[in-house]
Order: structure tokens, then C-alpha cells, then sequence
């Protein structure tokens, strides 16, 4: 889908501090058919944009894999704010993923598990099936971290579903594991 040039133009305004930098006007004059009139053309901003995204991304996973979590926290909320508005369901996904990611690490479950959450739509929308297993995988594992047995288990076997459905036989061993681990505690009635 093409998205129309004035939130292209909103967004890359919209990032404050941003690296991306217009190197030629907005508006380029080019000729008509009939070389007689002028015609105003756009200069196609949406490339632009997804190069700014993609930057953030591999940008939040370098500082990520260096155990950077606000900085990355912060490089993944600009991502997914400029891939959200735009409607980039696989760039949307990525940096929910991350920011999830680098939420848990930094202690803040609830959040981690608010941007886990909103991945998966971005993440059924593209039908990306084991990402959705792993991020359901994820979901457990956090409820499990936070001692809510029934929550966990909840996602578990919903993340066991999906890799049965693939037949994804480390997913659905890792999964066994983790299901046949649980044992329920007196939190799960607080969660």
C-alpha cells in the first residue's frame, strides 16, 4: 500500500534529533509532457523513511547485543513510533519486539509485556507464524518470571500450538519443558 506523502513528510519531521536529513527540497519542478508547464512532483520521502526505521532497528539491536537497554529502549520507541503511523507491520513488529525485550531486561514486565503484545498483530498481519510462536514463548516466560502460573501456562500452550502447527520440534520441545516445569504458586490468584 502507498502511503501519502504528507505523513511521510509529518514523520521525518517528527524526529527530533533524527539523522535524516533532507538533501534536496521537498517539491522538485520538473517539466511537463509538452515541455510547456511546470508540474509540481514530490520527491518520494516513503524510501527515506524506511531507511530511518531500518537504521533505528539495526541501531536498537547493536545497542541491544551491548547490553545498552534505556539507550536501545529509547532508539526502538522512535522506530516503532515513525513504523506504527506508517503502517510498516514488519518494522511495527521489530521494534515492539525489541522494545519488549529490552523492557524485561530492565526490570519494567509490564511494559515488556505491553509491546510483546502489541507485536503480534503486526506479526499476523505479515503471517509470520514462528515469530508469533517465540513472542507467545516470550509472553510465558515473562508471566512465569512474574510467578502467574496460570497466565504463563496460558501462553505456553498457545506457543505450543503454533509450533506443532509448524512442526517445529525445538519449539515444541522448549515449550514440553517449560509447561512440565510449572507448578502453581499462591501469587497466581494476585495476577
Amino acid at each position: 500500500m502507498r502511503h501519502h506523502w504528507f505523513a511521510a513528510v509529518f514523520a521525518l519531521m517528527s524526529l527530533a534529533g533524527s539523522s535524516v536529513q533532507l538533501s534536496s527540497p521537498v517539491l522538485a519542478q520538473t517539466s511537463g509532457s509538452q515541455g510547456t508547464q511546470d508540474t509540481t512532483k514530490v520527491v518520494d520521502l516513503e524510501a527515506q523513511v524506511q531507511g530511518e526505521i531500518l537504521g533505528l532497528l539495526a541501531r536498537g539491536r547493536e545497542l541491544t547485543k551491548q547490553r545498552r537497554p534505556k539507550l536501545a529502549i529509547q532508539t526502538y520507541q522512535r522506530a516503532v513510533g515513525l513504523a506504527d503511523v506508517l503502517g510498516y507491520q514488519r518494522m511495527s513488529a521489530a521494534a515492539h519486539l525489541g522494545l519488549g525485550r529490552n523492557f524485561n531486561v530492565v526490570g519494567e514486565r509490564k511494559l515488556a509485556e505491553t509491546h510483546f503484545r502489541a507485536a503480534i498483530p503486526h506479526l499476523n498481519a505479515i503471517n509470520d507464524h514462528s515469530a508469533i510462536a517465540d513472542t507467545l514463548f516470550g509472553l510465558g516466560s515473562l508471566k512465569q518470571q512474574e510467578g502467574n502460573v496460570l497466565a504463563a501456562t496460558s501462553y505456553y500452550q498457545q506457543a505450543l500450538e503454533a509450533y506443532e502447527s509448524m512442526a517445529d520440534s525445538d519449539g515444541i520441545r522448549a515449550t514440553q519443558q517449560k509447561l512440565t516445569g510449572l507448578e502453581p504458586t499462591s501469587r497466581d490468584s494476585k495476577n
